[in-house]
């Protein structure tokens, strides 16, 4: 049977207290129930069971096709009505249908497993609801109908406007596309305003968004970040049972509110103020990521992370300097880019460039385990029950591409170069640095060049050791020639000293 929309203790059943009675006047709606019901019989037997029989997967898509089919002439019928074009039952009819039998559950990998371990997988049957194919031809009618109803807010069956925004919002999770209906609360109402959910907060909502700003990320995706951060916190309390909220619809109207936003997100083709933040689309693939692995957990045999992995692996280019990323440019997000990335890669071929690009960036930082690389990832969002062990993995298979930069002399002994690092500006907007006291990236958006301590020290010195008259050994070691020949530094090394 379709679940209520309202999984906590002693709520009703709207599916038995008023859909079912208006479905017994109503063929089209009763049809398209029995459509519902049978998927989801099916498919919560196909997840949790994780095999099924032919017979039975024959027998029920037989049924299925017959439900639709009827559904869907019924619907038809009463749509080309004005009297029962845009009414509730109409709508409803049409929300059963937004799901799509062919190849949805023959051919499909359902023994598989999602790289995180997120709790709460059962939160309004996700993990059934997200396990199932979208028709997004039918969702594209039902948006058109509730639009011409005037909005969630004009229908009165029980629970039906939740159901319509939660199984669109499900479906444009799968299909990695905009919400097309908008946020619609499990009390009723549709206030998607961050603040007016997180008014008990006090100032860690201000505070926290304050912290990304500054981290040079824009207001839209600071306030995603400390959403996730706080719904987080929620989880893990509720997981632990400190201060846990009694009532889940709670948690299910904060997290579908998180979601809902970072799927509202915009491209990073359609953002208005790329210039500001160029490492945009890096990071709104990666809280999706974040999103549909942890906050609103997809299962496996739907998942979108595969796709999105990819995506991030071709964001973050080859071109991007890895070798020279510190952690003052970016408060460590990089870092936590390449995790979660990372992450969702386990099952594909994107996996080993993440591990091999997080241990160079982890080379050129202090973190040296995973201890410390954990402490790093804390600071943004990062459960520790669903991520910590596939962050671990990660971690331990990035060691294998971990050797820090060096070179060797003639002799055989490796020593350390200091490298000059581009400016903050230029890191934290991921461009490339012509690295001099005043670049021209900052020169030409009349930005003041600033450097870290380390790489200040480093101009000045090879600033002041002449060297335009340095060997070519020197020019490549980038440290101080006397400029005579042969110089000090190449008798040392007992290598030829050229120019």
């Amino acid at each position: 049977m379709t679940p209520r929309m309202i999984p906590s203790s002693g709520a009703k059943n709207p599916y038995l207290d008023a859909w079912l009675p208006v479905s017994l006047e109503n063929p089209a709606l009763f049809n398209a129930l029995l459509f519902s019901a049978v998927t989801h019989r099916l498919t919560h037997c196909l997840v949790n069971q994780k095999s099924t029989p032919t017979s039975m997967v024959l027998e029920n898509k037989q049924l299925l096709m017959l439900c639709q089919q009827e559904a869907a002439t019924r619907a038809n019928r009463a749509l080309q009505h004005a009297a029962t074009a845009v009414t509730d039952a109409s709508i409803l009819a049409v929300l059963m249908l937004t799901e799509a039998v062919d190849h949805a559950f023959q051919g499909r990998d359902w023994t598989g497993s999602s790289p995180f371990n997120a709790p709460l997988q059962g939160l309004q049957w996700l993990n059934i609801h997200g396990a199932r194919v979208p028709h997004m031809s039918h969702q594209a009618g039902l948006c058109k109908l509730v639009a011409l109803k005037g909005g969630l807010q004009r229908i009165k069956i029980p629970g039906a406007s939740l159901a319509i925004f939660y199984r669109t919002l499900v479906n444009s999770t799968l299909t990695l596309t905009t919400p097309q209906i908008p946020f619609f609360s499990n009390r009723g109402h549709d206030n998607s305003d961050w603040r007016f959910h997180f008014s008990s907060s006090g100032g860690w909502w201000d505070h926290g968004v304050q912290k990304f700003e500054n981290a040079g990320l824009p207001f839209s995706l600071a306030c995603v970040l400390q959403g996730f951060v706080m719904y987080s916190s929620m989880v893990h309390a509720y997981v632990n049972g400190d201060n846990a909220p009694h009532d889940t619809s709670l948690l299910c109207d904060i997290r579908n509110l998180v979601h809902f936003h970072v799927m509202s997100l915009p491209t990073g083709a359609d953002y208005d103020d790329q210039e500001l933040y160029s490492g945009y689309e890096a990071c709104r693939l990666a809280l999706l990521i974040y999103s549909v692995g942890v906050i609103f957990p997809i299962p496996a045999v739907g998942s979108p992370l595969p796709r999105l992995a990819e995506l991030l692996r071709h964001e973050l280019s080859d071109e991007f300097p890895f070798d020279q990323y510190t952690i003052e440019a970016d408060n460590g997000l990089t870092v936590w880019l390449l995790t979660i990335g990372g992450i969702a890669a386990q099952y594909t071929t994107e996996r080993s460039w993440f591990a091999q690009k997080l241990a160079t960036v982890v080379s050129l930082t202090l973190i040296s385990s995973w201890r410390s690389l954990r402490a790093q990832l804390k600071a943004f969002p990062w459960l520790d029950c669903a991520c910590d062990n596939a962050g671990e993995r990660l971690w331990e298979e990035a060691q294998r591409f971990n050797s820090p930069p060096s070179f060797s002399d003639a002799r055989g002994t490796h020593r350390y170069t200091t490298r000059l690092q581009p400016c903050l500006h230029c890191r934290r907007r991921r461009v490339k640095c012509d690295k001099q006291q005043s670049c021209q990236n900052c020169v030409k958006h009349n930005l003041t060049c600033k450097y870290t301590t380390a790489t200040l020290e480093a101009q000045n010195e090879f600033s002041t050791t002449g060297m335009t008259h340095a060997c070519g050994v020197c020019r490549q070691r980038k440290v101080r020639c006397d400029g005579q020949r042969p110089c000090t530094g190449c008798q040392k090394l007992q290598v030829s000293c050229s120019r």
